[in-house]
Order: structure tokens, then sequence, then C-alpha cells
């Protein structure tokens, strides 16, 4: 079950040599099994920087049995990869700390999608134009300082707030139902 699992799984001495290695180890990392057993995963997999500092985590501390964190990584092919991995240590009958399941997926497009939504975040913050969203009972979901500029309230005062509770809007069930119906047909609804 553990060599069939979509998650990379291995499990390594106290110094970081892989003992085994899983198929979602070999997809994640590009390694075989038999290229992988024996090589030290903090010198040969991880960057410098994350590997010291994984390092660390796992033994600065003999009573923490368990880290998790973000690591970038380098693929046989030498693509570089962002994974969530996670150490768990494995103790013997004797207490004695022997090695540590290794457990890491990738996620390296989701990271790249937050910082990509992040950026645009910042971009409509950052606009001098007034950008705000709503539910679909209209709602103030979002308010940027375009927004703050050109009515008057910080997005503190405006969130939670319907537009018509500010008074930004006085529109007739027609011109709501007109909306609504441009948004869905268009995606979009201009008016003055």
């Amino acid at each position: 079950q553990v060599n069939q699992a979509y998650e990379a799984i291995a499990i390594l001495n106290t110094d970081f040599t892989i003992r085994t290695w899983n198929k979602g180890a070999e997809a994640l990392f590009g390694y075989t099994a038999g290229e992988a057993i024996g090589m030290n995963a903090k010198d040969q997999l991880l960057s410098k920087e994350d590997a010291g500092e994984a390092y660390k985590m796992v033994h600065g501390n003999l009573d923490q049995f368990y880290w998790a964190g973000q690591l970038n990584i380098k693929a046989k092919d030498q693509t570089e990869k962002i994974v969530h991995t996670s150490f768990t240590a494995i103790i013997n009958e004797a207490g004695k700390l022997t090695g540590y399941v290794a457990v890491s997926y990738d996620i390296t497009e989701s990271t790249r999608l937050q910082k990509e939504v992040e950026y645009l975040a910042s971009i409509v913050e950052q606009s001098g134009v007034a950008i705000f969203s709503t539910d679909m009972d209209r709602k103030i979901l979002s308010w940027n300082r375009g927004a703050e500029k050109l009515h008057g309230y910080t997005a503190e005062e405006a969130i939670g707030y319907t537009v018509d509770e500010l008074g930004l809007g006085r529109f007739t069930a027609d011109d709501l139902q007109c909306s609504i119906d441009a948004i869905l047909n268009k995606g979009s609804w201009e008016t003055e």
C-alpha cells in the first residue's frame, strides 16, 4: 500500500540516508528506488538552505518527533519543485531515534497560483480605480483603496454592508435584474 501511495514516502536513517523509496517518490523526484536507496536526501535532494533548516529542525531537539514544512527540491531531471514534506521520528523500543518517515507531495503549481493571486490582489488594492466585490445579496466582500478615495469609506467601514446601506446605488428591481442578466450572459455589467 505504501508503494502504491500517490505521496512520496521514504524511510530515512538518522543522517537522512534513504532506506526505502516508494513509487510516489519515484514520480516526484525522478529517481528509481534502486537509484535513491543509499542516497543522502539532505545532501542530494534538498537545496542547501532547506537541507540545513530541515536537519536542524529535526535534530535540534531530541523531544521533537515531527516536523512539517515547505522545501525546495531538485528532481533528477534538474526540475526545481516546491514540496510540502513532513518528517516523523521512528523510535525503537529502547526509546532511541532510529530514523524518519518522510512524506512529500508537490505544491509547485499551487504555490505558483497563490503567488499569482497575491500579485493580482496587490494590483487591485493599489489601483486608483474604485474596485469592490459583492455577493449575490449585494453585501460588500472586498474594497480597495480606490473605492476608499471615491466613496469615503474605509474597507473596515464598507465590508459587510450592502451597496444600498452605504448609499452607493439606488436601483430598481428591474435594474438589478438587468445587471444580473448582463453579468451572467456577458460576464460584466457597466452603468453610470
